[in-house]
């Protein structure tokens, strides 16, 4: 995601991430076994059109197949964010009501914590010092990891209580 909303506009890895409900229903049908009505699909359908019609729009007078071939590349990058967030959704669903819904925002911090040492040292050893940010990007920074992890937190309860598919399209619409 991060990747995402440094290498691309951020309007265009949010309409690429508005895939989300369509991914986790789709990974939940296969894994959960839930159903899908036909008005979700429906409903998905028209949402995956619109998102191709933001990311490919032909209307802006600067129509050249070339770019957007070229964007696809890019587009890979959030979608694949996309999927990552869909499966973690639907694996919590799946563990339901046999763990405690705080429970899935702890192992998420301690499991970023194991994947995030290895990355500082590589960008350390590649850059050689970490940046120095002002106090307002540290108070920024740390309310986007106390945002996170409420979000997890509550998207942990609603996953609980309901498909995975319906969760993720009150989350990303």
């Amino acid at each position: 995601y991060f990747t995402s909303i440094y290498l691309l506009p951020t309007s265009l890895v949010s309409a690429i991430l508005k895939l989300n409900p369509l991914l986790t229903s789709l990974i939940s049908l296969l894994i959960l076994k839930e159903e899908v009505s036909q008005i979700e699909i429906w409903g998905m359908i028209i949402g995956f059109g619109g998102v191709l019609l933001i990311i490919f729009n032909p209307t802006k007078g600067d129509f050249n197949w070339g770019k957007y071939i070229a964007q696809l590349y890019t587009f890979c990058i959030p979608l694949l964010s996309a999927c990552l967030q869909s499966t973690s959704s639907v694996l919590i669903r799946a563990l339901g009501q046999t763990f405690h819904y705080i429970m899935s925002p702890l192992y998420l911090g301690l499991s970023s914590t194991m994947f995030s040492f290895p990355a500082v040292l590589a960008y350390l050893s590649y850059y050689g010092t970490m940046a120095k940010y002002d106090t307002t990007v540290w108070v920024l920074l740390i309310l986007i990891g106390i945002f996170g992890w409420l979000g997890q937190v509550f998207g942990s309860i609603a996953l609980q209580l309901e498909k995975a598919g319906r969760v993720q399209a009150i989350n990303f619409d």
